[in-house]
């Protein structure tokens, strides 16, 4: 089966460009993962090498807060140089940056969460923080390569605001997966347009189409409505051949797919056997989950692999197979560049030759999704320090929504304190195991909440399978030796390029 994968407009022969042919898109995708861990820094310096660097765009509303209250020059001057809205700058700069960043032991003002009812300031946080992260990006990269970004389908109430502000910054192509985003590249097609576009809402208790957002960027954002909106190209992110085919909508279907196996870290796909687990209890994938290239082949889309590829002979192998190339996600992770903060224990671990140890778990994410987690000392991979750990919900991004006695919406986590779960009819099976991968995540790019004990929110660390093979091929290839005191200098984003280009 062939798609025309031209965007023709409703009623309208127009036919939306895109800022490059996805086929000349470089064969050397960066991951977008987690909360910052691809930085603006990683993903410009991935670019600047003729990749495609993929920023995060998770959280970045937070992110981009904290950063403002840690003083980031980077964030204000891209913000005052760059931002064409004047009023929307000034009120986001006036409230949060910090001259110098606040003292050591102080808590961070916490955001307003995005909800299905937008709050002004935290729409306008996820925009700018977007913008301005895909912007540094490309400065970064001075020009070369490919900038994009990455949102989540299952986080829905950031993505109309977060596509928005990557195309007002000029992003190149934008990655979707943790779902199905059939209903993304008619989103780009609206606000590129200047169209209201609606947002429709899973919510627990209520069947599909009864709740939905409309985002309307022309009236919204009247300040922007001269800037020049170029529509990136998109790339949807599958796991199965049903995947791939449910996620193409003819009408405005995908410009390709990212394909990723089950090896590959973050979020995974749930296996299609259910209930099927090996002695660790983590998920067993079969064949039944692995999309053969032969059918990708057949439907006509370009397309990258992801999961295990970080390997030239294996990118070498996906090429001959048909695939326009690989998505390479821990190995970057572990760069110089990227925002990880224990980037360099985990480093030092495995050149010491330690293994550490990757659990794909199935508790971990309050969004029922695997959620694979690198085991290292003072993590919440450890049970005693999960344990410790009073819970709270004062980020959000993953609370779930559901239909309330009254017919309204309301939002949960089980990741929150129990009886506040139990409430609102969550059950109390649902909560045990489950991490706060908002906090967790947050923390380990160096922006942990302070807690009101004074302690510091513990970090969560996600990474593939082959975090150990990847860290100890890249480091020999680059050449690195130990330093004199046993600890390992990290190797580059253009290390990890060009031992995939090896």
């Amino acid at each position: 089966m062939q798609f025309d994968v031209r965007i023709v407009l409703m009623n309208s022969a127009e036919t939306l460009d895109r800022p490059f042919a996805i086929e000349d898109m470089p064969p050397i995708i960066q991951g977008g993962m987690g909360v910052r861990a691809s930085s603006a820094y990683l993903a410009g310096a991935v670019a600047s090498e003729g990749g495609v660097g993929i920023v995060s765009g998770t959280l970045m509303g937070l992110v981009l807060a904290r950063n403002l209250q840690r003083g980031d020059e980077d964030f204000k001057r891209i913000i005052e140089t760059e931002f064409p809205d004047e009023e929307i700058k000034d009120r986001i700069l006036s409230r949060y940056f910090v001259e110098g960043g606040i003292p050591e032991g102080q808590s961070y003002e916490n955001v307003p969460m995005l909800g299905h009812r937008p709050i002004e300031m935290a729409e306008d946080l996820n925009l700018v923080g977007v913008f301005a992260e895909v912007r540094l990006a490309k400065e970064r990269a001075g020009g070369k390569g490919v900038i994009g970004v990455n949102l989540l389908t299952k986080l829905q109430e950031p993505t109309p605001s977060g596509l928005h502000g990557a195309m007002l910054a000029g992003a190149g192509v934008v990655i979707m997966g943790a779902g199905l985003p059939k209903h993304i590249p008619g989103m780009l097609d609206d606000i590129a347009m200047r169209r209201p576009t609606k947002n429709l809402l899973t919510v627990k208790g209520a069947p599909d189409g009864t709740f939905s957002m409309t985002y309307d960027a022309e009236n919204r954002y009247p300040g922007l409505k001269d800037v020049e909106l170029t529509r990136p190209s998109f790339l949807a992110i599958v796991s199965t051949k049903m995947a791939a085919r449910v996620a193409v909508d003819k009408s405005s279907p995908p410009d390709g797919f990212i394909v990723e196996r089950p090896s590959a870290g973050g979020h995974n796909a749930p296996p299609r056997e259910k209930d099927n687990f090996n002695s660790r209890g983590e998920p067993i994938y079969t064949d039944r989950d692995e999309v053969d290239q032969e059918y990708l082949n057949d439907a006509g889309l370009p397309y990258w692999m992801a999961g295990g590829h970080a390997d030239p002979e294996v990118l070498k192998r996906a090429v001959e197979q048909g695939a326009n190339g690989v998505q390479v996600g821990s190995a970057f992770a572990l760069a110089e560049e990227s925002g990880l903060v224990d980037k360099q224990r985990i480093v030092n671990a495995i050149m010491g030759g330690e293994d550490l140890d990757v659990y794909t778990d199935p508790l971990a994410s309050p969004t029922g999704y695997p959620f694979k987690v690198v085991s290292l000392g003072g993590t919440l991979s450890e049970s005693d320090v999960y344990a410790a750990r009073t819970r709270v919900c004062d980020i959000g991004v993953l609370r779930e929504m559901y239909r309330k006695d009254d017919g309204t919406i309301g939002y949960r986590c089980p990741s929150e304190p129990e009886a506040n779960f139990m409430r609102k009819g969550g059950e109390l099976p649902a909560t045990i195991g489950r991490k706060c991968l908002c906090n967790g995540l947050v923390a380990e790019i160096g922006l942990g909440q302070v807690t009101p004990d004074g302690s510091v929110e513990r970090s969560i660390i996600t990474g593939a399978d082959r975090i150990n093979e990847n860290a100890r091929d890249v480091m020999a290839h680059a050449g690195r030796s130990p330093n004199a005191d046993g600890s390992w200098s990290l190797y580059t984003a253009s290390d990890v390029m060009n031992y995939m280009r090896s």
